[in-house]
């Protein structure tokens, strides 16, 4: 197998265990990513969300429109630009909301134990370079 095969396959794996996760605790991966981003950086737009997860437009905003209609977010007027809506949760949102999260932030973190706090932080920063240096072979020709 082809090595961007097999980094394409875990990477793969590794979203498809967070939407395993996610279901166990009554989600699914793009509310969860929804929930996330809102627990971690506070009020933002539906883009934001979608660039950060790499989640298409519309699931975005269908999963937004969902969880609005069962109470869990609100929109506002971003202070940014107005044409744009910010989400926020609302009281009922943030009470279902934040647990999850914060299970999940719980369970990354003894991940991150289990697999060894070096090792960790070598992934991290061979993915930093690896993704530089896709760029880099990407777009030698654009630049």
């Amino acid at each position: 197998m082809h090595q961007m095969d097999q980094l394409g396959a875990l990477m793969a794996q590794i979203s498809r265990q967070y939407d395993r996760w996610a279901k166990q605790h009554g989600i699914n991966y793009n509310i969860l990513a929804v929930f996330y981003t809102l627990a971690a950086q506070g009020p933002c737009t539906q883009k934001q969300i979608g660039e950060s997860w790499q989640l298409p437009k519309q699931t975005v905003f269908s999963v937004c429109r969902q969880l609005h209609a069962q109470g869990y977010l609100s929109f506002g007027l971003s202070s940014r630009d107005k044409r744009e809506k910010t989400l926020h949760f609302t009281a009922h949102g943030a009470a279902f909301a934040l647990p999850i999260v914060e299970q999940m932030q719980a369970m990354e973190r003894q991940l991150f134990e289990n697999f060894g706090e070096q090792a960790g932080t070598r992934l991290i920063e061979e993915m930093h370079r690896f993704t530089d240096v896709l760029a880099q072979t990407m777009f030698a020709d654009h630049q």
